[in-house]
């Protein structure tokens, strides 16, 4: 349904596709950050929660300062007194003068002032004589630029009172698996009369995330095809590469590398996921099974989830077939018009044995001769259509590899995927990388002190930050970092590039290959480097406000270093030095460990607004979490027999094509 429907002005139409949501499906799945419970009094709580307290206002009193605050002092029901505050809104003045001598309901967080003595909380979340109509759960959203936070609840039941809700659950399904109402979840997720009321729909909501994931896997396990024509009969130029590599592949990356090319020998359709840790060396791997299958006269694409990635395979790619006559491509769809026909006309008559590119690989032009490998990096970045897509580019019985970084038992993943995948795990890591020490600290000296020592040992280094312009304050953003440490890098003698998702790609481009050459030591940018960015001679990382990030994110950018034999080092940096979840990524490498204390820390809430507004993989970590109820996922699956694929083509026409 579209969003003109809801009549919305065209500046909140721009503002709220600018946020990705670009119909009335995808506001409805635009849910709270967090709620506010003022269902029931608590008394004054310690200052890091929001407490809901009544009283009488008792005095009220301007301040003659600029700040243009007032004063309220009132006598709780306990008898204790608190102030309560307003700064910069002297329109509510004669608001609450009115309600003097009434009782009202307080709801902020509140410190001790040593000025008045006593609890304070200023510019309260919620302040009535209402009280009645005052003490109900308020829902917290996402900021939307453009869009005052106040008429953000609005909009959203505006979207509710417009849509025509059709349940894809039969009354039998929805008892069978104790599942509240579509309606109802939606409204409890909005609107809740009760935290309880609103975890029964949180629950609704993972459920039928975990099945549409489910039902997908089902579907493409239902069409596995089990043999494939492409039969690697010949690796003699496969093995010569491998030789000549400068470094030897590890134990683990060797043994997978011989076991899918002894299937792909014997005939059989290899269908995998290779698993292993950042850094662990997956890529070299189904480099080596592209050049196999190009030697057998086939061709293989490698889709990756940004530019950056696919632009560094891209090169590495070429030095590694360098005079081996392994035709190498690299596509995107905004290349200028003549490159693009001509790499299209390669792929079509298979002269191009090897591409890569992001999801323009799967774009309808884009034809293939004999496209028999398909490789997805950083799995955990695509939807699990857009995997299957790639593979449809080639005849029945195209080999299928999938990536990723996300750690996952065996027996786990062959419970999660469909059981006719297989898994590839590289637990080792290349031989001669040290662990990569990490650290929390709020130096600003310190870090400096930090990053001159690994700039005059003749190391490069990265900066990231998670925003890019100044005005999105408290963060430090990429043009505060760029002020900061410019002049300090040049005054060491050494340059600087920074980058954003706001950079053009030949100017992103330009700059990456620059750091890869050394000739620029230090990157400052956003999460871009996120994925893919393999420089040796980085050893240096500094992440400012760490604790805006994920840990798995963190995690995958602290493989950015550590990729050469020096020592390297990674600096969360963090006003915040006690968060937790640093402490748990500083104390480990291991994603593994990373990845389940993650999900230990979060909730089902998390989860799911994780799958509207985050590219990682969602659906694995809802598994990870909710295991027990994964098995009545898998238990629906077969219940629902033959109506599966019309459940899973419903889900898709209402809300899961939102959310890939």
């Amino acid at each position: 349904m579209e969003l003109d429907k809801l009549h919305l002005t065209k500046r909140m139409n721009a503002s709220l596709e600018k946020k990705g949501i670009a119909d009335v499906e995808s506001l409805l799945r635009f849910f709270p950050l967090r709620y506010y419970d003022f269902t029931h009094l608590t008394g004054i709580l310690p200052k890091d929660k929001v407490s809901c307290v009544a009283g009488y206002i008792k005095s009220m009193k301007k301040s003659d300062s600029k700040s243009f605050a007032f004063f309220a002092q009132v006598e709780l029901d306990d008898g204790s007194m608190c102030t309560v505050t307003w700064f910069h809104m002297p329109y509510l003045y004669e608001r609450v003068y009115a309600m003097k001598g009434s009782r009202v309901l307080i709801c902020g967080k509140f410190n001790y002032s040593f000025f008045h003595k006593m609890p304070e909380t200023a510019n309260p979340v919620r302040f009535t004589s209402d009280i009645e109509s005052g003490m109900k759960v308020v829902p917290v959203y996402p900021s939307i630029k453009g869009i005052k936070a106040c008429h953000v609840p609005g909009l959203v039941m505006n979207a509710m009172r417009s849509y025509a809700f059709v349940d894809y659950h039969s009354p039998e399904f929805k008892g069978r698996y104790g599942l509240m109402g579509l309606y109802e979840s939606f409204r409890a997720m909005h609107s809740p009369d009760s935290m309880g009321q609103q975890a029964e729909a949180e629950q609704r909501f993972l459920f039928d995330d975990m099945l549409y994931f489910a039902l997908t896997e089902k579907q493409l396990s239902d069409n596995h095809v089990s043999v494939s024509p492409f039969i690697t009969k010949k690796t003699g130029l496969c093995q010569a590469i491998r030789k000549k590599l400068p470094f030897q592949l590890s134990e683990d990356q060797g043994d997978v590398l011989e076991r899918i090319l002894s299937e792909m020998g014997d005939g059989k359709r290899v269908n995998g996921l290779i698993q292993g840790d950042v850094g662990c060396g997956k890529s070299i791997v189904c480099f080596l099974l592209a050049a196999a299958l190009a030697e057998n006269g086939y061709q293989s694409a490698i889709m990756t989830p940004n530019r950056i990635l696919a632009e560094q395979h891209y090169a590495n790619l070429m030095e590694l077939f360098s005079g081996t006559g392994i035709s190498v491509a690299y596509y995107a769809g905004d290349m200028q018009a003549k490159e693009r026909k001509k790499i299209l006309a390669g792929l079509a008559d298979g002269s191009i044995h090897v591409i890569v590119g992001t999801t323009s690989l799967i774009a309808p032009k884009v034809v293939y001769k004999d496209l028999a490998l398909a490789v997805v990096d950083e799995e955990h970045k695509f939807g699990v259509m857009q995997r299957g897509n790639l593979a449809d580019k080639g005849q029945a019985g195209v080999h299928t590899l999938v990536m990723s970084a996300t750690p996952i038992p065996r027996t786990l993943a062959q419970t999660v995927y469909n059981k006719n995948m297989e898994l590839y795990s590289i637990k080792s890591m290349p031989p001669g990388r040290k662990r990569i020490l990490s650290c929390v600290t709020d130096s600003t000296p310190g870090v400096l002190s930090f990053l001159r020592k690994e700039l005059q040992a003749g190391h490069q280094a990265y900066i990231v930050c998670a925003m890019i312009g100044k005005d999105e304050k408290p963060v430090f953003s990429v043009e505060e970092a760029e002020e900061m440490y410019g002049p300090f890098i040049c005054s060491l003698g050494y340059s600087y590039a920074a980058i954003t998702g706001k950079t053009p790609q030949e100017e992103m481009g330009t700059a990456m290959d620059c750091f890869r050459k050394n000739e620029i030591q230090v990157i400052i940018a956003t999460s871009v480097i996120e994925v893919g960015v393999n420089v040796p001679n980085a050893t240096a990382l500094v992440i400012h406000n760490a604790e805006r990030f994920g840990m798995a994110a963190l995690h995958q950018m602290r493989g950015r270093v550590g990729r050469g034999s020096a020592q390297s080092y990674c600096v969360f940096f963090s006003e915040d030095t006690g968060n937790e979840r640093l402490k748990a990524v500083s104390k480990t490498t291991d994603g593994c460990e990373i990845a389940l204390k993650d999900l230990q820390m979060r909730s089902a809430g998390d989860l799911l607004r994780g799958t509207r507004q985050s590219g990682r993989n969602k659906y694995l970590e809802m598994i990870l979490a909710n295991q027990d109820r994964y098995k009545d996922v898998q238990d629906a699956v077969e219940w629902l027999g033959e109506n599966r694929t019309g459940i899973l083509e419903t889900m898709q026409d209402s809300f899961y094509k939102k959310i890939e």
